[in-house]
């Protein structure tokens, strides 16, 4: 972000906004002056330290949903490990030389590790939130004022997530490889064993085609049984495995995103705290205005792009509590 934009959001009005709001909090907080019909006068130097403390409570806000962030990508490296698991026996599967009864014991081993899966899935929350759900995820943002209707920076990090199936996760086992798939024309061939009507046996092959779909990749109905069915859902666990791994990208970047956002937040909380106590008399909000945006860009340079978050960051923080969150 330019100085000229920063200059248009860290103005006069922007200090005078936090006057508003200390001058809000001392009514409130002194009621008989406010019945007499008293006016409390608040100075720039109360209206810096109003908004230093607005930015503290920010900051644990932030901080919060880094720890939510940091929590959905330790369950998604789970679920990566249980998916490269389903693909090696998948892929044994698939192999000719693997008899109908090693993808029986295969197959009960798909179960199993489809049942990790799904329970990953489940227990991925905090609170009651399901924290790999886009819902979920975009109100826990909400709350501390990052808003992917308003923020093109928040926006960017929500549409680089990759999410599916009916609840829209980060994971799902209604994850689906493109259809048609592109399996190899061996997938289709299986070899049998046929009388050749004169008392002896040949080997004829077959053709076979994959089973119907099911909706869930660890549907009951769904198995690796069938070596042409152990092709297609390997195809599918490769797409799960790749939205999982793409996720994962993008959480590392949505970890950096909120690092800069919260520099941002605690130089600005910082600046405004210094600047106060530098002020005698009523002070000069455009002046200060200028001083903090001096500061900003020199203790925040990396996160001045993200400055459009300030104000919906700090009117978030005033509605902040424990119970927010949780």
């Amino acid at each position: 972000m330019t100085g000229i934009s920063l200059k248009r959001i860290i103005n006069e009005s922007f200090i005078q906004r936090f006057q508003g709001v200390a001058k809000k909090q001392s009514s409130g907080n002194n009621l008989a002056s406010t019945l007499n019909g008293q006016s409390t006068k608040i100075t720039v130097s109360q209206g810096l330290r109003q908004g230093a403390q607005t930015y503290a409570n920010a900051i644990q806000g932030l901080n919060a949903i880094g720890s939510v962030v940091n929590l959905a990508r330790f369950n998604l490296q789970e679920l990566s490990e249980v998916t490269d698991k389903l693909i090696s026996l998948t892929e044994r599967a698939t192999l000719p030389t693997s008899s109908k009864q090693t993808r029986r014991q295969l197959n009960s081993q798909f179960r199993k590790l489809g049942k990790e899966f799904q329970d990953i899935v489940e227990n991925a929350k905090n609170g009651e939130r399901d924290i790999l759900s886009k819902e979920d995820l975009q109100e826990l943002f909400v709350i501390v004022g990052l808003d992917s209707t308003s923020s093109e920076s928040v926006a960017d990090f929500f549409s680089s997530l990759m999410f599916s199936g009916d609840d829209e996760l980060l994971a799902s086992d209604e994850t689906k490889a493109d259809r048609p798939l592109g399996l190899p024309p061996s997938a289709y061939k299986k070899t049998i064993t046929i009388s050749d009507g004169m008392g002896g046996r040949i080997e004829k092959e077959i053709r076979q085609t994959p089973s119907p779909d099911t909706k869930d990749l660890f549907d009951a109905e769904n198995s690796i049984v069938r070596r042409v069915d152990a092709f297609k859902n390997l195809e599918d666990l490769k797409a799960v495995k790749q939205q999982i791994d793409d996720n994962l990208d993008a959480l590392d970047d949505g970890v950096d995103f909120l690092q800069n956002v919260s520099d941002l937040i605690r130089a600005t909380g910082l600046a405004m705290l210094e600047i106060s106590d530098t002020i005698t008399g009523e002070g000069d909000a455009f002046q200060v205005a200028r001083e903090l945006r001096a500061a900003i860009r020199k203790d925040a340079p990396a996160a001045l792009a993200h400055a459009d978050l300030l104000d919906p960051i700090a009117a978030a923080a005033l509605l902040l509590d424990e119970d927010s969150l949780s």
